[in-house]
């Protein structure tokens, strides 16, 4: 969504929330501006307000919303918000200062959804959420006291001493005669945006142990593992889900969907 401004005026609108549009009740949830949502992601004030819509629910729409107004023009988020009405709707066009900075970001999340934290969890947070899926992942095929699992390894761990410049890996599965190293993506939690960047950097750090050599003469795997169990709906979930596989598969040496019928079995071929 491109930024309507003239002589330094841009403009805003107000995402409302209503659990029961009969009584006419509406809370803002959210904040568009300058081609993107601003909402809190605990949503303490409609928790208060309504105890309808569980918090993950809430959280789906408004990433899809999110979503559609990041890759629609300004004058479309009307016509966006009535796929999603009369649970949702928008306010008219609001005058603010452009250029929109961040502290002007922050004061509209503040000022209209009381809250100070900008939309949506931290890229470590989803790290740390896509660790712990892998790990799970994984340990259904392991299963043996052959292998050692080192979460968010980093050059130390994989080699046993350190390499400069060389990043961490989500997992490493080490055996005495083979190093597995696995990273990637989960589609679940990731909009298309943050796809595109986070496969480059697992593709990146990829390339780096491609190029380091091994102190040991150990078989070194790099595993690309996709985890996207819901359908993608947009197109530019689907182009950035097929951009990801496209990379991985040029920058790993194997690349699993997690989420298909022969996840588990590829990554046991790997072990064997």
């Amino acid at each position: 969504m491109e930024l309507m401004s003239k002589s330094g005026v841009g403009e805003y609108r107000l995402l409302l929330f209503q659990p029961d549009p009969e009584s006419g009740e509406r809370i803002c949830v959210g904040v568009a501006v300058d081609g993107d949502l601003l909402y809190d992601l605990e949503f303490s004030r409609v928790r208060c307000f309504s105890q309808k819509l569980p918090p993950e629910i809430m959280r789906f729409y408004l990433r899809d919303i999110r979503n559609r107004i990041a890759h629609s023009r300004a004058d479309e988020i009307e016509r966006i918000l009535k796929d999603f009405a009369p649970m949702f709707l928008v306010s008219a066009p609001r005058k603010i200062v452009d250029p929109i900075t961040e502290s002007i970001r922050l004061m509209l999340l503040r000022r209209f959804v009381n809250k100070g934290e900008i939309h949506g969890p931290s890229r470590m947070q989803i790290r740390k959420q896509y660790f712990g899926r892998l790990k799970d992942f994984t340990s259904k095929v392991v299963g043996s006291a052959d292998y050692r699992m080192i979460e968010n390894a980093s050059p130390l761990d994989v080699f046993g001493e350190k390499r400069r410049g060389v990043g961490r890996v989500a997992l490493a599965v080490k055996r005495e005669d083979r190093i597995l190293l696995m990273d990637g993506l989960d589609l679940n939690v990731l909009d298309p945006t943050a796809v595109v960047q986070t496969s480059a950097r697992v593709v990146h750090t990829f390339w780096q142990y491609g190029r380091t050599p091994m102190p040991y003469g150990e078989t070194l795997r790099r595993v690309a593992v996709v985890f996207n169990g819901r359908q993608q709906e947009a197109a530019s979930s689907r182009d950035a889900h097929a951009f990801a596989l496209d990379q991985f598969r040029k920058g790993a040496d194997e690349t699993i969907e997690a989420s298909s019928g022969s996840g588990e079995e590829s990554l046991a071929s790997l072990l064997v």
